[in-house]
């Protein structure tokens, strides 16, 4: 077998494969012995059809193409370590010219393959800014206070108080058309939050401000599309005050800091507040900085991405969102119709580019600097993840899951990443600043969730 490649643009090769005589006839002898057990010809017991038969009825080019079936895997995989390309799919298979007997078999083959990158000249020792957002006594206030909203009580109002803005009314109202009752126009015990929610139609809750319980208050409303043959008409609602309540609060004390932590005083419960803002914090800036890090190596990097990588990571990115819709009871097939998932690729695609762009970049930084994952690695990672279960069960399930070759192959592939990532950071110069509340937006620092381990530093620092 002779192999050879041409270069084409979008890291598209054609490789030229010449298979010799021999074993093109050693493979349409095989294909011969597997029709001729298939194919019922008339004055012929089945497996006893002579080749010649065969190929007059079916054709030459039939069986060559099978042939070609067969030997293809075998071939490909040759003609990859012959040539030392690097495929990451197979785009076409076509035979070079019309095979003729005793003669090889040429073909062309279609592939898209693993680009060059050319990567920057300095890409460690990059400077890179860590700013940490400054946590403030307002933002211990703002989260001390979302914790005592998630404690307020619902509590019924006295007899003598009237609905007001925020109030939590009990209502029954049913709506009468020309005198008469109609589908859809009465509920009951229906909970409304007086300025935020609607009673019925585009009757809004601040029409009960005012009422006392067990008050009934009349009011008209025009019926919409949705009510069909009555839309349009005027309808009479009648709604019922059942009950009044509102969200009591609790008073900022050591004994609410008893009921909402372990901490004994309000001023031991700011204070692990303060901590763990100042943490979320450290993360915040730890994701940020690597982020922008990153983003600065791979814009400078020059190599062009192959389409078939892009659209495979564009359908990973559709799939995934269409299975996270499974936890809020959507049906996917629901949202996948192809209208929607021409728009969906039209919006996912530029985010596809970019994340199959920074993983080349990488995985190039990765080959120069000779870093890998070990087996080893990738077990302990694996092992970490099971000791954090409670769930023998869960934890099993991992284990399993990981049995798979390609999901080992997919997590030592992230795990390398990350390798590669620590690799810039430990070797970037990075300077701490501190954002004040002006300069940073306080929910970013607030409300980030854990990204990445605590790190210490100076306040200047080189890798």
């Amino acid at each position: 077998m002779k192999a050879t490649v041409e270069k084409h643009e979008k890291s598209r090769v054609s490789l030229h494969i010449e298979i010799e005589e021999p074993r093109v006839e050693k493979a349409l002898q095989q294909v011969h012995r597997h029709l001729a057990q298939r194919v019922t010809i008339p004055g012929f017991r089945r497996g006893r059809v002579p080749r010649v038969i065969l190929e007059r009825r079916l054709g030459l080019e039939y069986l060559v193409q099978e042939a070609v079936d067969l030997l293809f895997p075998e071939v490909f995989r040759e003609a990859v370590e012959e040539t030392g390309i690097e495929p990451i799919g197979v785009v076409s298979v076509d035979l070079a010219e019309e095979y003729a007997a005793n003669m090889p078999l040429k073909l062309t083959v279609e592939v898209d393959v693993k680009p060059e990158v050319e990567l920057p000249e300095e890409y460690k020792g990059v400077a890179v800014e860590r700013a940490v957002p400054q946590i403030t006594d307002a933002d211990v206030d703002d989260a001390l206070e979302r914790r005592r909203q998630l404690s307020a009580q619902m509590v019924s109002c006295d007899e003598d108080v009237a609905v007001a803005q925020g109030h939590y009314v009990t209502i029954d109202y049913y709506g009468l058309v020309d005198g008469n009752p109609f589908p859809g126009g009465a509920d009951k015990d229906i909970v409304v939050v007086v300025g935020e929610d609607h009673i019925f139609e585009d009757l809004n809750s601040d029409a009960l401000i005012g009422a006392l319980a067990g008050e009934t208050r009349e009011f008209k409303v025009t019926l919409s599309d949705r009510f069909n043959e009555l839309a349009g008409k005027e309808a009479v609602l009648y709604v019922d005050v059942i009950e009044i309540k509102e969200r009591q609060l609790p008073a900022l004390d050591d004994e609410f800091a008893k009921d909402v932590s372990s901490f004994d005083t309000l001023d031991e419960l700011r204070a692990d507040i303060r901590r763990e803002l100042e943490e979320r914090a450290q993360n915040w800036a730890d994701l940020n900085m690597r982020t922008t890090l990153i983003d600065s190596i791979c814009k400078q990097a020059k190599l062009e991405i192959p389409e078939l990588l892009i659209q495979q990571e564009t359908r990973r990115m559709i799939n995934d969102g269409a299975l996270n819709l499974l936890s809020y009871g959507v049906d996917p097939r629901e949202v996948l119709t192809p209208e929607n998932v021409e728009s969906l690729v039209e919006r996912y695609r530029p985010d596809a580019e970019e994340t199959v762009r920074r993983r080349l970049v990488l995985e190039a930084i990765a080959e120069k600097e000779g870093i890998t994952v070990t087996s080893e690695e990738v077990d302990e990672r694996i092992q970490t993840w099971v000791e954090a279960e409670d769930s023998t069960d869960r934890a099993e399930e991992i284990r399993k899951y990981y049995e798979d070759p390609e999901r080992r192959e997919a997590l030592a592939a992230d795990l390398l990443l990350d390798k590669v990532i620590q690799f810039l950071v430990d070797n970037a110069v990075i300077t701490e600043t501190v954002m004040t509340s002006e300069e940073s937006d306080a929910d970013s620092a607030t409300e980030a969730t854990d990204q990445s381990d605590d790190t210490d530093g100076e306040t200047h620092t080189e890798g």
